[in-house]
């Protein structure tokens, strides 16, 4: 599959359907969480021809450092450079200081992205019995 055209922008109030539908793809029931993020201006989206392939949610609430809860790429649309344009857009946003994220260990995939990105494991909690939490931090700053 040819990569796609995509562009990354804030997400509005009129995306909420289509996040809300991708979100829907995801383990845990989440469109509480997504509206209110949307309405506190912490989702973006990777756009092609107005059609969203990917969101990124992400805030300043992990111990007062920014932080990415949640991201989604449709599965039609992975391994094309979604998720790296999405993190990319909010490193750039957060120059200067470090990110953090979360996966559960089970998720090898999101394991291998992050330490490519050049994230290192910086401790786990035991969220979920047999698949711990792992927490990531940047590992340079960026900006």
């Amino acid at each position: 599959m040819q990569p796609p055209s995509v562009r990354v922008r804030a997400a509005a109030t009129g995306d909420l359907m289509s996040i809300r539908a991708l979100s829907m793809t995801t383990p845990w029931e989440k469109s509480d969480f997504v509206k209110r993020a949307v309405d506190l201006g912490h989702v973006s989206v990777a756009v092609n021809q107005d059609i969203i392939l990917g969101f990124i949610v992400w805030n300043d609430e992990f111990f007062e450092k920014p932080f990415v809860w949640l991201i989604v790429v449709d599965s039609n649309h992975r391994r094309l450079g979604i998720g790296t344009k999405l993190f990319e857009y909010v490193e750039a946003r957060h120059a200067g200081h470090r990110l953090y994220t979360s996966t559960n260990r089970s998720n090898y995939i999101m394991a291998a992205f992050l330490s490519g990105r050049g994230y290192a494991v910086v401790g786990e909690i035991d969220l979920d019995p047999g698949d711990p939490e792992i927490f990531y931090r940047q590992s340079r700053h960026v900006g």
